[in-house]
């Protein structure tokens, strides 16, 4: 009789099949997982890749079809997979076939099975369970490590003993525990260095430079990647109290950890970090945490670690907190070390006051107020300055106005030299990020420079020259930490 005849259907108790649902919808997480693991086994024996999306998209139609006349979920079975390609090669005609002998049973009986022989159904089970153990028992000791290994003899003695859903469910069990340990090997920090070799975008006096140089011993820079849970965090923990104790004769105050590279964090990595701050708490450093996504910074504000902790500073990229970091080691330098007005700012760059003095009357002394602009990308370049006193940027405006700063310029520097040198429009804006003095050298007084005073154009062209060694230098041991 049809299994979904009137006459059946009016038998079923429809409250208790209702009532064992949440009994039942665990088949649909097991029939997802066992179709993902089977697929991903079937590319090892077509040797070709499978469309995963395609192979849940289709069997997810064939078990609501199924369901539909009273079938079971079901999903790839890799043994008939593996007989259908070794006697078929992969032909559609054996799927067909296998269907058309199930609707032939629905509709006149099980009767029809008994013709089957069962010599040659049993001798093909043998055959798929030999051919099995062989790829997964026999080569795999070849082919997998040995503690691989031992999770698939595990694997198979408990699907034999228990059955099939125990074996997987142990399987993925023993499988997690061998990543998160494997993967706790992994070294979460992809870069690690101190402040000799890395500088922010601010240029800076040399003296300056000089300065920091002296005290880089005391910030400690670490780029991070990948995924930090407790694992990965307790290296990185290991790692930077390791860092504190050594020293490097200097005493660590400024810790840098970036987070651009990095895909995640959990809570159970957070708890490093919320030792990580006792310990800077007990050895007085601070942690400074740069490019930190909205998630990773609600994480951390959730755990307490905060902005607002004496500890524990927050910055939107590695160049703005190492510029921070810079700022602190400079409150130590002393007031007035470097001069103010630009004929001695020049004067430590081009030490010739007779051609310093040759230059300054050409040049227009401007005051301008925060934010406004000096030069806009695009446009010809007329003009350079020199920068007295003040701050400004030099800046490029990306899709979506996201605003990336390509230099902060202070005294004793030139800006919108590359222009004139080249003789190419503006490639940045460059805007005043605090009041500013700046003197301005146009290029129509340039031109005279260049036609009727050598000495001044001497001047010019060595300091510019002098000034753009300089930034290469710098970028050169930027470049070298970074390897």
């Amino acid at each position: 009789m049809f299994p979904l005849s009137p006459a059946i259907l009016s038998q079923v108790n429809w409250g208790a099949l209702a009532d064992k649902i949440p009994d039942l919808a665990p088949l649909l997480f097991i029939s997802v997982i066992a179709l993902l693991l089977n697929a991903n086994s079937l590319e090892l024996v077509i040797h070709r890749d499978v469309d995963l999306n395609h192979e849940l998209a289709i069997t997810g139609a064939g078990n609501l079809a199924a369901g539909m006349v009273g079938g079971s979920p079901g999903y790839h079975a890799i043994s008939l997979s593996r007989l259908n390609h070794a006697m078929t090669g992969g032909q559609r005609l054996a799927g067909v076939f296998t269907a058309a002998l199930l609707g032939l049973t629905v509709i006149v009986g099980a009767t029809l099975l008994g013709f089957m022989p069962k010599m040659a159904l049993g001798a093909m089970l043998v055959f798929l369970g030999f051919s099995l153990l062989m790829d997964w028992v026999y080569r795999a000791w070849f082919t997998f490590t040995r503690v691989e290994f031992l999770i698939i003899l595990t694997i198979l003695v408990i699907i034999a003993w228990k059955g099939f859903l125990l074996g997987i469910a142990v399987g993925l069990i023993l499988t997690i525990v061998l990543f998160v340990i494997n993967y706790s090997r992994i070294n979460v920090v992809k870069q690690a260095f101190s402040g000799a070799g890395y500088r922010s975008r601010v240029h800076r006096s040399q003296r300056q430079w000089e300065f920091l140089a002296g005290s880089s011993h005391a910030l400690y820079m670490m780029k991070l990647q990948g995924y930090i849970f407790f694992g990965t965090a307790n290296n990185l923990y290991q790692q930077i109290q390791k860092r504190c104790a050594e020293g490097d004769g200097q005493p660590l105050r400024w810790v840098i950890l970036d987070f651009e590279r990095v895909h995640g964090l959990d809570s159970t990595g957070m708890l490093s970090f919320k030792k990580l701050m006792l310990l800077a708490q007990e050895s007085d450093f601070m942690v400074v945490l740069t490019g930190l996504s909205h998630r990773e910074a609600e994480q951390f504000a959730h755990a307490g670690l905060s902005d607002l902790d004496s500890h524990f500073k927050i910055f939107p990229d590695i160049d703005h907190g190492f510029e921070w970091c810079e700022n602190e080691i400079l409150r130590d330098w002393e007031e007035g070390a470097d001069p103010t007005d630009l004929f001695d700012q020049l004067l430590t760059i081009l030490p010739d006051r007779n051609a310093i003095q040759a230059l300054l009357p050409y040049l227009e002394r401007k005051e301008i107020g925060a934010g406004e602009y000096l030069m806009h990308t695009g446009e010809e370049p007329d003009r350079l300055y020199f920068v007295e006193s003040g701050q400004v940027t030099a800046q490029i405006e990306k899709a979506g106005g996201e605003i990336y700063r390509l230099e902060s310029i202070r005294g004793g520097n030139v800006v919108g030299e590359l222009g004139i040198v080249l003789d190419i429009r503006r490639t940045a804006d460059v805007v005043a990020d605090l009041p500013s003095v700046v003197y301005c050298l146009s290029k129509t007084r340039l031109e005279e420079i260049e036609r009727s005073d050598s000495e001044a154009s001497r001047a010019l062209h060595h300091l510019i020259a002098k000034m753009l060694g300089e930034r290469v230098v710098k970028l050169t041991k930027i470049l070298d930490a970074l390897q």
